[in-house]
């Protein structure tokens, strides 16, 4: 399934949330550019996100690798709602009481106990918009 998202979906989601017709999923995707921690080579992934302010919050699976060239205060860019943008990225991916802090804020629905089952499994990235 991960291969079928790679190949086929994310192409596509990168096309359209580039395009004028990107409103049709902006609200909930955006794309984030990261630079390659061994490569250097820039990566841009689509992701699901939820913005409050100028803070742009992304929840991943731990078993995904596009966020481990994600470091402390990492500049990342950002494709959101049509515009390009940067940030300060901030990742959570080994305190798990305050990967499920950032659960619960995002999941305003989510119980305690839930978010710390989820953290286990998860990790979180905080982006600080520039100029925002």
């Amino acid at each position: 399934m991960r291969a079928l998202m790679n190949r086929a979906v994310n192409p596509f989601a990168k096309l359209l949330l580039r395009s004028p017709l990107h409103f049709l999923m902006s609200s909930r995707v955006l794309l984030i550019t990261v630079t390659g921690r061994k490569s250097g080579r820039r990566y841009t992934t689509p992701v699901e996100y939820t913005r409050q302010g100028s803070l742009v919050t992304i929840v991943s699976r731990n078993d995904r690798s596009w966020w481990k060239n994600v470091s402390a205060k990492h500049q990342v860019r950002l494709q959101l709602r049509g515009r390009s943008v940067t940030g300060n990225a901030q990742l959570f991916s080994d305190d798990t009481a305050a990967i499920a802090r950032c659960l619960q804020r995002q999941y305003k629905k989510l119980t305690a106990e839930r978010a710390a089952d989820m953290a286990r499994t998860r990790v979180v990235i905080e982006i600080t918009l520039d100029g925002a």
